[in-house]
């Protein structure tokens, strides 16, 4: 069984690097993608270490304590954190950073790491640790509106780490479709990035209304709330599991095999004609 898997945007791989795939026509049996319409459905957050917030048993990352415990690590006076190594290379990364300099003339404050800034950041418990103290990640993609595209940005550097994500980039019904309710801020909710950053230094000057952010950790979410959440009765069908499972039942049923006809075609299937743009506009 040959798999074709990739985690880079449509725009990134079909625009960007003017990847056709036509000489894989007839080749490939299996999509895993970040796609949820892949064959295989493998999200970011499959790189999630087991016992963290997604993958195994999370109970502990669920209860009025763990919120305290985040809440109570809140004592950078910068409000914001921003990782970014991709300085301008697509269409989407040359727009945040626009935005995020309107966001710092509307005097929101920044703390900027990544290859952009000269800097490296650490990884895992590290990077969870010198996180805490920020209240927002700006979860700002490189890519506009490409379908499913919610990145490490939202998962990992926002929601692991205990910091409420600014999402710009994906579509607000890719991002509703797998994240907790009211778990982060999307962008384009607001007029301009000075209505934003008003609204931040707001919730920064209201612990009760910032706490919100974090009710969907008060407890522990089940399967027909969050499927996103494994548990120590639940595993997300998803990533090499899903594989495994797809290959065992092949084995069982000795099934015929699926041939992608056109990995083009399936790759760029309902894709969106703004991800696939070479340019974007700041509100839509």
């Amino acid at each position: 069984m040959f798999t074709f898997f990739s985690m880079e945007s449509t725009y990134s791989v079909s625009v960007m690097r003017e990847i056709s795939f036509d000489k894989y026509d007839n080749y490939f049996n299996w999509t895993m993608t970040y796609k949820q319409d892949s064959d295989i459905f493998f999200p970011y957050i499959e790189w999630s270490p087991e016992g963290g917030l997604f993958n195994g048993d999370t109970s502990s990352h669920f209860s009025k304590g763990a919120v305290h415990d985040i809440l109570s690590q809140k004592q950078s006076d910068v409000l914001a954190l921003w990782i970014v190594s991709n300085c301008g290379t697509t269409p989407g990364a040359e727009r945040r950073r626009v935005l995020v300099g309107e966001m710092e003339s509307a005097r929101l404050t920044i703390e900027k790491k990544g290859a952009c800034f000269g800097s490296t950041m650490a990884r895992g418990e590290e990077y969870i640790k010198f996180a805490k103290p920020f209240k927002f990640y700006l979860a700002f993609e490189n890519s506009f509106h490409c379908r499913d595209y919610v990145t490490e940005k939202f998962w990992t550097n926002g929601l692991e780490a205990g910091l409420v994500p600014i999402v710009w980039g994906p579509k607000r019904e890719d991002v509703e479709a797998l994240a907790p309710n009211n778990s982060f801020i999307f962008y384009d909710d607001f007029e301009s990035s000075e209505a934003l950053v008003k609204y931040l230094h707001y919730l920064n000057e209201n612990d009760d209304a910032y706490a919100e952010f974090f009710n969907w950790r008060l407890k522990q979410p089940n399967i027909e709330e969050n499927f996103m959440f494994g548990n120590k009765n639940y595993r997300r069908n998803s990533g090499m599991c899903q594989m495994c499972r797809l290959l065992w039942q092949k084995r069982k049923y000795n099934n015929i095999s699926n041939v992608i006809i056109s990995l083009k075609n399936t790759w760029r299937a309902n894709e969106r004609d703004e991800c696939l743009s070479t340019t974007v506009e700041a509100h839509t």
